[in-house]
């Protein structure tokens, strides 16, 4: 997403989250307690957010970085400006029905990782969002 459409606009700041993406796992991670549970990656996201010194990002995420981006809309609402979720249609519906004022935008035939495997179909729904949550913020994409 790195295209004038979005940086013209916003700042984006896309990471991996841990063992996810192109991130590798440590070395001896099968010998050591399985630590990759939503309190690892909030904090992660929380950590990220404070180093950068970002305020009230937008926060964008897809599969299980979508989950953990309700996650912090519920827990942590004050650090975030705005939200952009990307899961199922059904489960996209479940949560803005449950959510004052959310907008709901389907990207039928876009894939599980709409942004790699077919960012130009996904481009203009994310650019779109990017609009109506207002202009020039930080957005801070987590990558599964």
């Amino acid at each position: 997403m790195n295209t004038p459409a979005v940086t013209e606009r916003h700042r984006l700041i896309a990471f991996d989250m841990p063992w996810h993406g192109k991130s590798l796992p440590p070395e001896g991670f099968q010998t050591q307690e399985y630590l990759l549970q939503t309190d690892a990656y909030i904090k992660t996201v929380l950590a990220v957010i404070e180093g950068l010194g970002l305020e009230k990002p937008i926060l964008a995420g897809c599969s299980m970085g979508g989950r953990i981006a309700l996650q912090l809309a519920a827990l942590h609402a004050d650090q975030f400006g705005a939200y952009d979720l990307t899961c199922t249609p059904e489960d996209a519906k479940r949560t803005a029905d449950q959510i004052p004022g959310a907008t709901l935008a389907v990207m039928d035939e876009l894939g599980h990782f709409p942004m790699s495997e077919h960012p130009e179909g996904f481009l203009p729904f994310f650019v779109d969002a990017l609009a109506k949550m207002g202009m020039g913020a930080e957005c801070l994409e987590l990558q599964d």
